[in-house]
């Protein structure tokens, strides 16, 4: 037996203990909070232990002051948090999103109204609450106007604006521009920032208690979310697509796309840092605040901002108060009640208190130097009786219902796990409990879960059983189609007592989440655990979790490399294919049954085999297994793949430094990912993601390693779509403002000379005008194609920056090396010999070009750079064009 713990627990992502967290936004679903879909969906939060619900926002209700009371962890608002915070409410900063507010005001062109003073007394539809538009009202305050606010905004109100209904509406630049863009109606933007309100949008922020008691937890929340807005500003079609597919459905690919540019912009990472809080700009904000009489600003400017918990441990921050410290000298030891048999979470094991829940309650001992003593019960009903006779100080794991409030205060919740539906090993797997309509499903008595799942499942006969032993045994013996329960316990269960007869049928989207319950009557005793769990480090979780919750995977089966690929895929397929190879040894005794197994075994295995690009090599990378998928994908048959190394498809263009971090990877840590760029036997290319993982033999020796694929070329083709010009080919110009920065630092960190040159075609409009547009289009094309035949290193770049107007940026060539690589560009268009006669520098198309050639660390900013190219460009053409005319005079090399 080969113990995967760490590596199951990677790859079925949902068994992991989680935290669960609420985020609250600030508006409806849209891209302005695409960098928290991404961390959710992309698994950065889980990564993180914590399980998080994204809420839209209730527009009855005043966002903020939902997170202040504790109906949220976290919330999205603006700079109207500075005003809260100096009135002295709870709410703490984690990270500024928006360097610049998207909050700005928009009218008709056609009004004349193209200034905030000329919106004295006239109309303005603005927000219910000042929550949504502070920046707006500070700056209507700081230059003494007053519209007429009209407080129903709707989404209506753009047609109010659009029929001339009223004269002005609050907005936000990032959407409702939009809808004017979209059907030609031209406004007016009045931004707050061009009135000495540059003040930041949206920001992450917490309330005092969460800073307080779970700093760890905020860290780890910030971290995931700033690392899910920096995957959502890489891949901004591809969360275009997600939103409108779950979140949003309403808006049009087209709106999320705008939405997504404008936000890209009021973020501004290319210029700070994502994340980044100048305290600099939050002191002269909060002057601007007070001398406009907007705040009292006498609140520290440290005290706006969280503050770490590895700050707080660095500074010896008491993390206990003086009436903790007391409380818990004199308490001495806790009563503990727990349900009597819930493993892996607990049991009652003769007298001593074992599981998950005991291995916290050593972890909290240690933390508050107290200890625990269990109070014996029999049951998990007579557990809450105890509870509510005050016989126990604490349950350590219990979910908050309402009902229970009467007796009990809650923790946060510090671990959760989701639901599963247990059934035999003979039935067919289902995709979701509500298909099981109709039949006879388990579920425990007195749980808090159960109505939920009545309320969530109404076609579901329900069946409360008295224990978790009796509902394994009447689904064992065919009186029960299945049983609901966590997946842990469901998991640990199968494996100590139902081997070979059950298995876990189907996840539910329900999860379980775990606080502690502490007597009412002991409000200190809550609190101090809340600290308790806020110190309990993310690696102490995982700790505990993989103590009891782990899988052991018994080699053997002629199918189990294809097993194994399957489990990689897909964390639910994974599950029940595992657990049917496994009854496949149990039930050899057992011929109907085995037939059966065999069958679906069969079938399960085909399915593998069909639709998943997996292979497997030996330690050299000598191709041993590969699915119909892969062979399908490559080109190859299996008789050409297996036997042969797997360079065999590898894309010649890629570094060899990559494939080298590949191997160091697997070597080190036993496992890769990322996205490959490879070669079909045709010669076509693909894109593929990728894991690949290391294979053991059972005593533990590596003997190689097995790649799971994903094939994403339509996806890599949607984003080469978005950077590259549609007629020519080159990079466009939104490229060219997001890599040229880039290539710049990259160029200072190597200390190298670069060249940025602006070429322009000669007397362009003249040719289109002679020749037709359709010419002239082809004549681009070939103008590419010729500049682009002289740039043949990977970092020569190639830009339509607009109409014929193009650029060029290298590196690593000295001035006279790059002089005669532009003229070999110019003398390449010209010697296209395309036929010209409006061009009085030749009578073939040229271009002339203005060219920027210097050490990287001298350049300023792209904006600089780009203005001395254009200078040059002029002076080109001044020459009399078909000309290179460069920052480097002539003889100096």
């Amino acid at each position: 037996m080969v113990r995967i713990t760490a590596f199951f627990l990677v790859i079925v992502s949902w068994l992991s203990a989680q935290e669960a967290v609420t985020l609250q936004l600030k508006w409806l679903h849209q891209f302005q909070f695409a960098g928290y879909y991404a961390a959710l969906e992309k698994g950065f939060y889980e990564e993180e232990g914590l399980h998080v619900t994204i809420r839209a926002r209730d527009t009855l209700s005043n966002n903020i002051d939902q997170v202040i009371a504790g109906e949220a962890q976290y919330g999205v608002s603006d700079s109207i948090l500075f005003l809260y915070r100096a009135k002295g409410e709870p709410v703490v900063i984690v990270s500024p999103i928006f360097q610049h507010s998207p909050s700005v005001v928009l009218t008709l062109k056609s009004s004349g109204i193209d200034s905030p003073y000329k919106l004295e007394n006239k109309k303005l539809v603005f927000y219910p609450r000042d929550t949504d538009g502070f920046g707006v009202l500070a700056m209507l305050k700081h230059l003494d106007v007053r519209p007429q606010l009209i407080r129903e905004k709707s989404l209506n109100s753009v047609a109010l604006l659009k029929e001339g209904k009223v004269d002005a509406l609050s907005a936000y630049a990032t959407n409702e521009p939009f809808y004017f863009l979209e059907e030609g109606v031209d406004v007016n933007i009045l931004n707050p920032s061009n009135y000495g309100f540059a003040m930041y949008g949206d920001m992450l922020f917490t309330n005092a208690f969460e800073a307080k008691n779970h700093p760890d937890r905020v860290e780890r929340f910030r971290r995931a979310s700033l690392k899910g807005w920096e995957y959502a500003l890489k891949h901004k079609e591809e969360i275009v697509r997600l939103i409108h597919k779950k979140y949003a459905p309403h808006k049009s690919l087209e709106h999320l796309r705008f939405e997504a540019d404008a936000t890209e912009q009021m973020i501004g990472q290319k210029i700070t840092p994502l994340g980044t809080l100048d305290k600099g700009r939050l002191e002269y904000t909060l002057k601007t605040y007070a001398e406009h009489g907007l705040i009292d600003n006498n609140v520290p400017v440290d005290e706006y901002v969280f503050t770490t918990f590895k700050e707080m441990v660095e500074s010896n921050a008491p993390i206990l108060t003086q009436e903790e410290l007391a409380y818990l000298a004199k308490k001495r030891t806790l009563n503990v009640c727990i349900q009597p048999d819930w493993m892996p979470f607990e049991k009652n094991e003769q007298g001593k208190h074992v599981g998950m829940s005991a291995d916290y309650m050593a972890v909290f001992g240690r933390q508050l130097d107290i200890s625990s003593r269990l109070v014996e019960t029999s049951s998990w009903a007579e557990t809450l009786a105890f509870a509510r006779e005050k016989k126990c100080d604490i349950i350590p794991f219990i979910v908050d219902t309402p009902e229970r409030r009467d007796f009990l205060r809650f923790t946060q919740p510090y671990l959760s796990a989701p639901l599963v539906l247990v059934t035999s090993i003979n039935e067919i797997f289902v995709d979701a409990l509500h298909q099981v309509s109709g039949k006879k499903v388990g579920i425990v008595g007195g749980y808090a879960i159960n109505e939920m799942l009545k309320a969530n499942y109404p076609k579901i006969k329900f069946i409360e059983v008295e224990s978790l032993d009796r509902g394994f045994e009447l689904v064992r013996k065919g009186e029960l189609f299945g049983f609901v329960n966590s997946l842990p316990v469901a998991g640990y269960q199968i494996q100590q007592k139902y081997f070979g007869q059950l298995k876990i049928g189907t996840k539910l989207d329900e999860f379980l989440s775990l606080s502690v319950g502490v007597r009412d009557d002991e409000p200190i005793l809550a609190a101090i655990l809340d600290k308790a769990i806020a110190m309990t480090s993310s690696n102490e979780h995982q700790e505990i979790f993989n103590r009891w919750v782990s899988v052991s995977y018994e080699r053997g089966s002629d199918y189990a490399l294809v097993l194994w690929w399957a489990i990689g895929l897909s964390s639910v397929f994974g599950v029940v294919v595992f657990l049917v190879v496994k009854s496949n040894r149990a039930l050899n005794s057992e011929i109907e049954g085995r037939k059966i197994v065999e069958q679906k075994l069969t079938r399960y295995i085909d399915l593998v085999d069909k639709h998943i690009i997996v292979s497997s090599t030996d330690l050299r990378g000598v191709i041993t297994e590969a699915s119909t998928k892969f062979c399908e994908i490559s080109g190859y048959s299996k008789e050409e793949l297996i036997g042969k190394k797997h360079n065999l498809i590898k894309d010649p263009n890629t570094p060899k430094e990559f494939y080298e971090q590949m191997w160091r990877d697997l070597i080190e840590k036993d496992y890769w990912s990322g996205e490959v760029h490879n070669r079909s036997k045709n010669g076509t290319y693909y894109w593929v993601r990728a894991s690949i993982s290391s294979i053991f033999d059972l005593q533990g020796n590596k003997i190689g390693y097995t790649a799971i694929r994903q094939n994403i070329t339509s996806e890599k083709l949607l984003e080469e779509m978005s950077i590259k010009d549609e007629l020519t080919g080159a990079f466009n110009r939104r490229f060219f403002n997001e890599s040229v920065p880039r290539m710049i630092n990259s160029a200072k960190r190597d200390k190298t000379v670069v060249t940025f040159a602006i070429f322009d075609v000669d007397y362009f409009k003249p040719y289109n005008d002679t020749y037709g547009h359709q010419a002239g289009d082809k004549a681009l094309k070939k103008i590419v194609e010729a500049v682009a035949g002289c740039l043949g290193r990977s970092d020569d770049t190639l830009y339509r920056l607009g109409g014929e107007e193009f650029g060029v940026f290298y590196r690593g060539l000295d001035i006279s090396q790059s002089k005669d690589f532009l003229e070999k560009m110019r003398m390449a268009i010209e010697e296209l010999r395309i036929k010209h006669e409006g061009n009085k520098a030749s009578p073939y198309i040229t271009a002339s070009f203005g060219a920027v050639i210097k050490k990287a660390n001298e350049i300023s900013s792209l904006d600089a750079l780009y203005k001395e190219a254009d200078d040059l460009l002029y002076e080109a053409k001044e020459a009399g064009r078909n000309k290179v005319r460069s920052n480097v005079p002539d003889g100096v090399s």
